[in-house]
């Protein structure tokens, strides 16, 4: 009997694009074709360049050919590692080491013990984009363009219409980039004179780096899954477009099922809005002013929603969240396992 193939839901990753993207525009220099560039030059670095970038290498990619300053090569490269929590671990001893270092060329040794995985890092470089504005869409509505600012958190339902969420903009910008994204993890040597989308074909190891800004779940999100642990599954592999026999993936098979399964973050804040339970912590300032004020106090009273009770327990981090509104200047609680890792 054929095993029942599992219900796959995918989501764009908060983290990457909340935490990564700088909320400047790009450095002009940091084009796709530049980007493009970078994982062609690493490799003929040797082990300091694939499939774990040194920042020596990157350094001389940033600062000789990018024509970036040190300060913003360090920037880019630092925050990647901290993102993609590939060394999270031993930060604590690198930050001592690092603030012991007393001049130049001991700064310099303390960032060159620093590594990041190529692939995931041209990627880091590529969603610097989302800030990227454009001059003449400014022209054209005659208003200089600005993101949408985030909703109030009033009743349950999800926020529609201009009041955008952050969340909505990585999902659209994946989305509308997604052939740009998967291009920048396609073996060089795959690109031939007539070679078309058709012949192009991503390895594992470029599936494990799309699952820096992509996750998702088997079991109706019970639980998160690796990217490519999921696209490997036997009865998911016809749609992913996975060969056994070459252990790559077709390009133009792997876009399409990405494009038809990519959907909303389950545990992102539209979610969390929507499906996340009430918080009603005693606020400090209802206690001082008593009963009597608690009628009109109430009417003035912040909102606090989280969507602790369906994160799953493995997978708290980054996932658990407690969005407030209207609440400032109250001690809402000091201690609550609710808070704990949100």
């Amino acid at each position: 009997m054929a095993a029942t193939s599992p219900i796959v839901t995918l989501w764009v990753k908060s983290e990457p694009f909340s935490f990564g993207a700088l909320p400047v525009a790009p450095h002009p220099r940091l084009s796709v074709h530049n980007i493009k560039k970078i994982v062609t030059y690493a490799k003929t670095k040797g082990h300091l360049g694939f499939p774990k970038l040194s920042y020596s290498v990157w350094k001389h990619i940033a600062c000789n050919k990018l024509q970036l300053s040190d300060d913003i090569a360090w920037l880019y490269f630092q925050t990647c590692d901290l993102v993609s929590n590939s060394s999270s671990e031993q930060w604590p001893d690198w930050d001592k080491q690092y603030s012991k270092a007393s001049n130049p060329v001991e700064i310099e040794q303390c960032r060159n013990g620093v590594t990041v995985d190529t692939l995931k890092f041209v990627l880091f470089l590529f969603i610097q984009h989302l800030h990227k504005i454009s001059l003449r869409s400014s022209l054209v509505v005659e208003e200089w363009p600005m993101r949408a600012k985030s909703p109030d958190l009033e009743g349950r339902n999800t926020p529609t219409g201009s009041k955008t969420m952050d969340e909505h903009s990585h999902l659209t910008f994946v989305m509308n980039h997604l052939n740009d994204i998967m291009e920048l993890l396609v073996e060089p040597d795959s690109y031939g004179g007539s070679a078309s989308v058709n012949d192009l074909n991503l390895s594992i190891e470029a599936m494990e780096a799309l699952g820096f800004i992509i996750s998702g779940s088997i079991d109706r999100n019970r639980s998160s899954k690796p990217l490519h642990e999921i696209a490997l599954l036997q009865q998911i592999q016809a749609k992913s477009g996975y060969s056994k026999i070459s252990r790559t993936f077709s390009f133009r098979t792997l876009q399409s099922w990405l494009r038809s399964t990519i959907g909303q973050n389950p545990f992102g804040i539209s979610s969390c809005i929507a499906s996340g339970r009430r918080l009603s912590w005693p606020m400090a300032a209802e206690e001082k002013e008593g009963r009597a004020s608690e009628v009109s106090h109430t009417k003035h009273r912040g909102k606090i929603a989280t969507n602790a009770h369906f994160v799953p327990r493995h997978q708290i981090k980054a996932n658990k969240l407690i969005i407030m509104s209207q609440v400032c200047k109250e001690t809402i609680a000091r201690s609550s396992g609710t808070l704990e890792n949100a």
